[in-house]
């Protein structure tokens, strides 16, 4: 049997209210959401996607930045509330952390 890949494609913003440096909302008006088709939208606070930052690091080894963390927040997201089907996901973290260091810091204990 041969089984068809289906590719979804979601979109990660921040919560509404707050601000995650390096990506906007929707509505905003970025010009190229209106050429691609997208599964979903997936809100973050900042909040998680700086702790998102932190958990890569410490089990991954690699200091991505907010946007990254972001992404890797909302991915959990749909993982946890069981709207991810068996199969792969690539997700696509598109800065590291050094210029974050500073927003950082009151999230890192111990």
């Amino acid at each position: 049997m041969v089984r068809l890949s289906v590719v979804k494609v979601f979109g990660v913003v921040p919560a509404s209210g707050s601000s995650i440096q390096g990506i906007r909302r929707v509505e905003s008006g970025m010009k190229w959401v209106h050429y691609v088709g997208i599964d979903g939208v997936l809100e973050v606070s900042p909040e998680d996607a700086a702790k998102s930052v932190i958990e890569i690091a410490r089990n991954e080894g690699i200091f991505v930045g907010l946007s990254s963390g972001a992404v890797y927040a909302a991915y959990r997201k749909l993982l946890e509330e069981g709207k991810l089907e068996d199969g792969d996901y690539i997700l696509i973290l598109p800065d590291m952390g050094f210029k974050y260091v500073e927003q950082l810091l009151k999230y890192i204990s111990g």
